[in-house]
């Protein structure tokens, strides 16, 4: 039991082909199973929402691999079935900044 708010939901690339999400190297992946078998997911945040991202497609996960720090990505997917491409655009690092101590 839970509440809606805690959910975590799919990334819907059909309706929307691009994402602004922030993704961090060192989340572990998930096993789903869906209708196709297993498929592992990573947890990423879009909009102060955690979702989860497929990681079914070696491309946007060779595009994901060198990414070492904390940060906001641009996530573009074109294309349908085999023919599916994703571009990954790096935005930079998130940078938190420390409360200034009086």
């Amino acid at each position: 039991m839970g509440k809606v708010r805690d959910l975590t939901t799919k990334m819907d690339f059909e309706s929307t082909p691009t994402h602004t999400v922030i993704y961090d190297p060192d989340q572990e992946t998930e096993t789903l199973s869906g209708r196709n078998g297993e498929f592992d997911v990573i947890t990423v945040v879009e909009n102060n929402i955690p979702v989860h991202l497929s990681l079914s497609n070696q491309t946007l996960v060779r595009q994901l691999r060198p990414i070492s720090k904390k940060s906001t990505l641009r996530i573009t997917r074109s294309g349908t079935s085999y023919d599916t491409k994703y571009q990954v655009e790096n935005l930079g690092p998130i940078i938190v900044q420390s409360e200034i101590r009086k």
